[in-house]
């Protein structure tokens, strides 16, 4: 037999020098391949390479981890070796697994192919056959997980639209996915004038104005401002129609330019001026009063427990027409009508109120003699004072439509 090139014969076992003896023989450090224990990683990679083999088995004391060398002896050969939990395969983690010599692992993880592969005596076979499930090995992104086809596994993540919806943790990786809608700018109020987008939601909110309501929508009425003094309304409830017309009273209405409406209820209408408004129109009021005897009750502008009359301005004249209405209401056995025409002047205060003329009364119809109207110039307040008379006994309520033609200056 040739000798071995390099070597030192030895021609017997080394063994120590009783059977007794307690110390080793040879030290692992020394010798080439088979297996060691090293302190770490970095003493691992620093076994030199006349001491290594493929196939070296060096545990790593710090990570109680086993490598092997497979495919060479470089340090990039070096593959983790896991024992399976039943003692009887050995699972060793390769990049490119090769025909096993014999003690090998014959299970092994392709990290190329991401499957485990097993060899069964010609040729390293998948062990998971079902496309689903080596697809779904071979998944490395997070996100819920959608079957797009057969073999083919993808992650999505729910997402909201800019703007729109806002997802908080779409992939679920770290809780479960909430959302919630995004912030308009929107002030949280109430409001008459809203826009709406595409997906319903308000995203401005104003107050309506007039010009916000298109004429050919709204037609009770129309306006065509070209100039001049502005119409005001003062009195609550009131409406002024017309350049410079003037609602100054309670539910009093004043129409056409220049109109002035100064009592409550009152209906004016102008058609330009004099000098200053309201000094040359036409007007419309209503009093009302109930009477339960014989003893004169004057009618008032805000109802029979009013004390509102119809007071004049100095330096004014009217001429009226009054029309009255007369109805029992306890039972029904009382109705009259009557008209009254006359001419009233005040010049400067309250005590120069005065009639001009006598007054024309007229008793269209009654079913009870007794009742009677009649019309003063109040010279205590300056007003022109229409009392109604009744019978003692009987609830009557009393009317009166009063016209008038009113010039001042």
């Amino acid at each position: 037999m040739a000798q071995i090139a390099g070597s030192v014969r030895v021609t017997g076992l080394l063994a120590p020098s009783d059977s007794t003896d307690t110390y080793a023989v040879t030290d692992e450090t020394y010798n080439r391949g088979g297996y060691r224990t090293v302190a770490d990683l970095v003493a691992r990679d620093a076994i030199t390479t006349d001491r290594r083999n493929e196939g070296m088995l060096v545990r790593v004391a710090s990570t109680s981890e086993t490598y092997v060398l497979v495919g060479g002896i470089l340090n990039s050969n070096w593959t983790l070796l896991k024992l399976s939990n039943q003692g009887v395969q050995v699972l060793a983690v390769a990049e490119n697994a090769t025909t096993p010599d014999p003690g090998e692992p014959t299970l092994v993880w392709s990290s190329v192919a991401g499957v485990l592969l097993v060899w069964n005596g010609t040729s390293w076979q998948s062990l998971v056959s079902d496309p689903d499930l080596l697809a779904l090995a071979n998944l490395n992104t997070t996100g819920f997980l959608v079957r797009t086809g057969s073999g083919t596994i993808a992650t999505r993540l729910i997402a909201g639209t800019p703007g729109q919806i806002q997802v908080i943790d779409g992939t679920g990786l770290e809780s479960s996915p909430s959302v919630a809608l995004t912030d308009t700018g929107v002030v949280p109020g109430t409001f008459s004038k809203v826009t709406v987008d595409a997906q319903g939601r308000i995203t401005s909110a104003t107050i309506l104005t007039a010009a916000d309501i298109p004429t050919d929508y709204l037609n009770l009425f129309n306006e065509n401002y070209t100039g001049g003094a502005r119409a005001t309304a003062t009195g609550a409830n009131s409406i002024a129609l017309g350049t410079g017309a003037q609602a100054q009273s309670n539910n009093s209405l004043a129409i056409g330019e220049y109109s002035l409406s100064r009592h409550q209820g009152a209906i004016m209408r102008a058609a330009g001026r004099y000098q200053v408004s309201g000094d040359a129109q036409t007007g419309n009021y209503l009093l009302k009063g109930v009477t339960t005897s014989n003893i004169p009750r004057q009618l008032y502008l805000d109802g029979p427990a009013g004390t509102s009359p119809l007071i004049l301005q100095d330096n004014t004249t009217w001429t009226f027409k009054i029309t009255i209405t007369a109805h029992r209401s306890d039972v029904n056995d009382g109705h009259a009508g009557f008209f009254i025409k006359g001419v009233i002047y005040r010049q400067s205060g309250p005590n120069t109120t005065a009639m001009q003329g006598f007054t024309n009364v007229e008793i269209i119809s009654r079913s009870n003699p007794s009742w009677s109207i009649n019309t003063v110039a109040d010279s205590v307040n300056g007003c022109l004072a229409i009392t109604v008379t009744g019978e003692t006994g009987k609830t009557i309520r009393w009317l009166a439509h009063l016209e008038t033609v009113e010039i001042t200056g």
